[in-house]
């Protein structure tokens, strides 16, 4: 994986991110960032770290978010976020008539 990280690191820092118009909550730390740099450089270590779902969560929680949609072929995500939370809102693209079969279609590419 650390060569699909080298790679990938590559092709990130080529591209141009313009500064986030809200904070961006990242797998590989948990928190929100918002500089360019910050960001790049988490995609980079993505690869090769493992995902704090957690501490995702309970940052978004913090900065305010009130509503998850996952995107995920499967309901996991909202399981885990549903007992952390379940006061909150919850949903899956896939249950939304307009997101079904592009979901659907891409789990079959």
């Amino acid at each position: 994986m650390e060569e699909a990280g080298i790679e990938l690191g590559k092709l990130i820092q080529q591209t141009k991110f313009n500064k986030p118009k809200f904070p961006i909550v990242q797998c590989v730390d948990g928190k929100s960032h918002t500089d360019v740099e910050t960001i790049k450089t988490n995609l980079i270590k993505h690869i090769t770290h493992s995902v704090q779902w957690t501490s995702m969560v309970n940052t978004m929680n913090t900065i305010g978010v009130k509503s998850y949609y996952e995107s995920g072929p499967d309901d996991t995500l909202q399981k885990i976020v549903k007992r952390m939370y379940p006061q909150k809102e919850i949903v899956a693209l896939a249950d939304i008539p307009m997101y079904k079969n592009l979901i659907i279609n891409f789990k079959t590419v």
